[in-house]
């Protein structure tokens, strides 16, 4: 009885201890973001607290520059998402130079590559989860009883 009580003790704390798994989805809603420049720009925050990407309303990929100004974006070969230098304005405020830009990308392409990125990065992450739960170390020493 002892050897149970010692186990379900173990296992109440491991419970307690153990950070929560589940991801949190990104925040639902439109968020109007103030850019340096004092402008302002609508974006849609997607993914989820170990994947968050951000999108302007009518879905293109975005990224902030060095200088913090939103840019559109695309997704590298090593899946990181790059700034492209066309920046990002609202929907209404779009010059003639930036609606000719997002005509000529694919939306639909660059945001495959990203989903793609995604689940190969979920899959890498639950390999390293799964190699570093296996126990090496042996258990060795004196038995000792609460």
């Amino acid at each position: 009885a002892m050897k149970y009580k010692s186990i379900l003790i173990l296992l109440s704390f491991l419970i307690a201890v153990c950070p929560k798994t589940n991801a949190e989805p990104a925040f639902p809603g439109p968020i109007n973001m103030h850019q340096p420049d004092g402008s302002s720009l609508t974006v849609l925050l997607k993914g989820d607290e170990f994947f968050a990407y951000n999108t302007t309303i009518d879905g293109y990929l975005i990224t902030q520059n060095q200088k913090g100004l939103f840019e559109y974006a695309n997704v590298d070969a090593e899946g990181k998402i790059v700034a492209m230098g066309v920046r990002v304005r609202n929907i209404n405020e779009r010059s003639a130079q930036e609606l000719q830009f997002i005509e000529s990308i694919s939306k639909e392409k660059i945001l495959q590559k990203l989903s793609e990125t995604f689940e190969s990065n979920i899959s890498k992450s639950a390999e390293v989860r799964a190699a570093s739960s296996v126990v090496t170390k042996s258990m060795t020493g004196n038995k000792r009883v609460l």
